[in-house]
This record gives structure tokens, C-alpha cells and sequence, in this order.
């Protein structure tokens, strides 16, 4: 069996990973994940997009929720053209507020 390294964010942003980290564990872990830019690395965009993502939404954090969430088109495997400035966009203020 071959497994997507990449995939593995995909894993680590699934409902049960979550739910195992209390707020402060995922707050660092959201800073840790935006190290790399949403665009510039494909491992990002199958990694780590699933897990900002997934946190964001386990805060129910209202500026992604109302602004960005619904424009989140979910495929197969991944985001069908998320939109990357908004949420890099809302990480970056979520990390400003938590941090």
C-alpha cells in the first residue's frame, strides 16, 4: 500500500484528531501548520489547508464561519478551488487574537 504524506493533514483535520486536542493544543498547532503559505507548497494545500480548516471550525471561529466557510466546496479527497486568500486571510487574524 502507498501512502500520500500529504494526505496525512487530512487525517490529523478529521473530527476524532480534534477532538482529542483541547483550544490551546490546537492553537499552537494552527501556528505550527501556518508556517508554509497556503499557495506555495502542495503539501500545504492536501497537509495543512484541512487542518487550519478543521480548527478554525472546531472554534466555530465567526469570521470564517460567516465569511468563509460556505465558500468551501468539498471534494473526494480535499477543497475544490478554496478560496486560499480568505483563509489565509482568517488564520492570520485568528493567530493575532489567540496567540
Amino acid at each position: 500500500m502507498h501512502f500520500q504524506k500529504e494526505y496525512f493533514g487530512m487525517l490529523l483535520a478529521s473530527d476524532l484528531s480534534m477532538a482529542t486536542l483541547n483550544e490551546n493544543e490546537k492553537i499552537a498547532f494552527m501556528a505550527l501548520t501556518n508556517e508554509k503559505k497556503l499557495s506555495d507548497d502542495i503539501n500545504y494545500f492536501y497537509g495543512n489547508l484541512p487542518i487550519v480548516i478543521a480548527i478554525m471550525r472546531s472554534f466555530n471561529y465567526a469570521p470564517f464561519m460567516k465569511n468563509v466557510n460556505d465558500k468551501i466546496v468539498e471534494g473526494a479527497i480535499g477543497y475544490i478551488n478554496p478560496p486560499l486568500n480568505d483563509i489565509e486571510k482568517c488564520v492570520k487574524k485568528f493567530l493575532n487574537e489567540k496567540l
